[in-house]
């Protein structure tokens, strides 16, 4: 039998998937700009088409089942798999003249990695993954990402940030995402979220970077009234934009997550604003963000919303989470406690050669 004949309408998918990650059907269909019965009658279509409830309608939401959770994986899974082969795709076309070496992780711990003497990673949980696939724990280092907090740091008053120069009224609650705008950064809730909250008139979102998905996350918010775009900001200006936000926002996807840690988490941590990410809690920057911002689950935008406007509402919780994230960054990853660090690690390397 084909593979179509088997497989759900991919509209039908498509539905459930943002369903799903709403647990709300009204949500779901504002996703689609189509009717919440239209968003239902789908789903029972679906739940027909493969003989399983998939979700439990209860008076505070909607709740997977079993087999809700199971498919949701799958294809949440599936489509972020597409999305970024797409992406790799068109960032090919637009620089053919890139050379991509690919070899098997076999050759490259076994023969590649085992030639070097020190190999270095930015995260424990790399660290742990090398070891696992047979690297000696005395053969690697943890080389983590780190911030000059001399350059980075709060600035006292919002008149020194971007906010002026950019025309937002002090009024404004600012949730800023900045960094790259790719395939693996999980912008989609970004979209979702905004768009959910266009009626809070004190909150503005404001992206700013470059990266393959920023066409598409502009097109998708052009009609927002709650969202501005910037582009790149020179370095120089870097200080002032991280002071611009009330809110710093990084989502992350739940599928790199458990390997990444985003090196524009440091610079959010040192301008002392409040964090909020999506992570799962038992990743490397999940247990971060549970100590020193707020933590949500991927895919949750309804629980982002909240979290964002329970936070514009409360100007002293925001400060005492940018404190504890100013604090928490100084005594891990500032220059001057992790360069040194790597410089004694080079200057024993060098004279053990000898």
């Amino acid at each position: 039998m084909p593979l179509r004949a088997r497989l759900p309408s991919s509209g039908s998918l498509f539905m459930f998937e943002a369903a799903a990650r709403h647990r709300n059907f009204t949500l779901a269909a504002r996703e689609f700009n189509v009717t919440q019965p239209a968003i239902s009658r789908m789903i029972s279509r679906l739940e027909q088409h493969l003989g399983a409830t998939l979700f439990l309608r209860k008076a505070g939401g909607l709740e997977l089942t079993a087999e809700g959770r199971l498919l949701f994986r799958a294809v949440r899974d599936g489509f972020e798999r597409i999305e970024d082969t797409v992406c790799e795709i068109e960032s090919r076309a637009q620089d053919p003249e890139v050379v991509t070496v690919s070899v098997t992780s076999a050759f490259a711990i076994h023969w590649l990695m085992a030639r070097f003497d020190r190999v270095s990673t930015i995260s424990r949980r790399m660290m742990v993954r090398l070891e696992q696939k047979g690297l000696p724990p005395e053969h690697t280092y943890l080389f983590p990402n780190w911030v000059d907090t001399q350059a980075i740091f709060p600035l006292p008053d919002s008149k020194d940030s971007l906010r002026h120069e950019l025309d937002i009224s002090e009024e404004k609650i600012i949730v800023l995402y900045a960094g790259t705008m790719g395939a693996k950064q999980g912008l989609e809730i970004l979209i979702h979220t905004a768009q959910l909250l266009q009626d809070k008139k004190n909150i503005l979102f404001v992206f700013c970077g470059e990266g393959a998905a920023r066409a598409d996350l502009m097109n998708a918010t052009r009609n927002f009234s709650n969202v501005k775009h910037l582009p790149l900001q020179p370095l120089e200006k870097l200080n002032l934009l991280l002071n611009t936000a009330d809110i710093h926002i990084m989502p992350q996807k739940a599928n790199v997550a458990d390997l990444v840690m985003p090196s524009k988490l440091l610079g959010m941590l040192a301008s002392g604003r409040a964090i909020v990410a999506t992570a799962d809690r038992n990743t490397e920057l999940g247990q971060i963000i549970s100590r020193v911002g707020v933590l949500i689950s991927p895919h949750n935008t309804a629980e982002l919303a909240d979290v964002i406007c329970k936070l514009a509402d409360s100007p002293d919780q925001r400060a005492r989470l940018g404190a504890s994230a100013r604090d928490y960054v100084c005594e891990r990853w500032s220059a001057e406690l992790v360069l040194p660090r790597f410089h004694e690690q080079l200057t024993h390397l060098t004279k053990k050669s000898r």
